[in-house]
């Protein structure tokens, strides 16, 4: 189950958690969601079925202070590669800003609440939501 979370005074979100596919025609059966504490990006694993298939890592760059134009002309998601190359959450180094291990989990907000990556105030948890 997925938790979202939301910074208020600059509207940057985050999901932290994992869910599960209803079709699986795309060859992967659900994907887990993490974010990078240092520079805010989105990152997911989706997790493939079957013996001869890989895991597929993923990436969203933050879309915080963009206006409509500019959002809608960045990619959904980028960085379709091999989880072979996903070492963990300890070596995890962010295509976006270089960071390693600033790694938001869910792990993480169950200590606590982490503070933005983009403005460093306070998040907020809005809920969670299930597949």
């Amino acid at each position: 189950m997925p938790t979202d979370l939301i910074c208020r005074p600059c509207n940057y979100t985050m999901k932290i958690g994992g869910y599960h596919y209803h079709n699986i025609s795309s060859g992967y059966a659900g994907r887990t969601c993490f974010a990078c504490g240092g520079c805010g990006t989105n990152h997911y694993i989706e997790r493939a079925i079957g013996k001869n298939s890989s895991d597929r890592y993923l990436y969203q760059k933050s879309r915080s202070g963009l206006d409509e134009k500019q959002r809608a002309s960045m990619p959904h998601e980028k960085a379709e590669v091999s989880s072979d190359l996903f070492c963990g959450f300890e070596q995890f180094v962010c295509p976006c800003c270089q960071t390693k291990g600033n790694v938001i989990t869910v792990e993480t907000i169950k200590v606590h609440l982490p503070n933005c990556p983009l403005c460093e105030r306070e998040m907020e948890e809005l809920g969670f939501w299930m597949t």
